[in-house]
């Protein structure tokens, strides 16, 4: 951006605002939910914003995405704005864990008792030293599935039936990486488990099901921009005490 910082900024917004939405308006929400990392300003302060605001903008039907409009019974695949709902068939055909010299890993699956989630870990890593902007830990989707389906997890997962807009701070959270050191992410516990499903049961066979951490869409703070829409990245790994 050149010139005025901020005037171009909000041109930039409004040139994907929906209908419904203003650039101001855009700008102040995702700024108050960003409040605690955007007090240094500067580029990164800046890209916080842009990033902020797709998300809003995906997730009020700004951007055809593929969580959307799809016939009954048929196979969602991860993105940034794919609306998970109980029972749906999960595509990981074509997943990736590792992008760009970033990647993801499961760094552990904590159980704690029987009637409870697991507490969930990941490792991030890159190949060189790099400043990312993502979805903060507590807002990182986790999916349990069963022979493909989805069963449980959160924080944006729809009962049966439901296909609403489960919103979540999805992308703002800086990420820090140094070459070749993983840095963990604690994502603490995802108890929500669909209909006719209870963790007694799922403990009991634990290898029937697997555990999906879906990353969204890590951008490196220097090339964010307004326009891009990225994939997510993709772990999986089997549900084991």
């Amino acid at each position: 951006m050149n010139g005025n910082p901020e005037r171009s900024l909000a041109e930039a917004v409004a040139d994907v605002a929906p209908p419904g939405f203003t650039a101001g308006d855009l700008i102040a929400r995702v700024r108050r939910r960003r409040r605690a990392v955007l007090t240094g300003g500067g580029a990164a302060a800046t890209a916080l914003v842009l990033m902020g605001v797709m998300a809003v903008v995906q997730f009020a039907g700004g951007l055809d995405g593929p969580g959307r409009d799809r016939p009954a019974g048929s196979a969602v695949v991860p993105a940034d704005d794919t609306i998970y709902v109980c029972g749906q068939k999960l595509d990981l055909a074509k997943v990736e864990s590792n992008r760009d010299g970033v990647s993801i890993s499961i760094n552990a699956i904590e159980s704690v008792t029987v009637e409870e989630s697991p507490r969930i870990s990941i490792a991030i890593s890159a190949d060189r030293n790099v400043r990312l902007i993502s979805a903060q830990p507590t807002a990182i989707e986790v999916l349990y599935i069963g022979d493909g389906v989805i069963v449980g997890g959160g924080p944006r997962l729809n009962m049966p039936g439901k296909n609403d807009v489960q919103w979540s701070d999805l992308v703002g959270y800086p990420i820090e990486l140094f070459a070749a050191q993983p840095k963990i992410l604690q994502l603490g516990a995802r108890p929500t488990l669909c209909p006719e499903m209870s963790w007694v049961q799922m403990w009991a066979a634990p290898d029937r099901y697997e555990v999906v951490v879906i990353l969204n869409s890590p951008t490196e703070v220097e090339r964010a921009n307004a326009r891009q829409v990225t994939r997510p990245l993709v772990v999986r790994a089997p549900l084991r005490r």
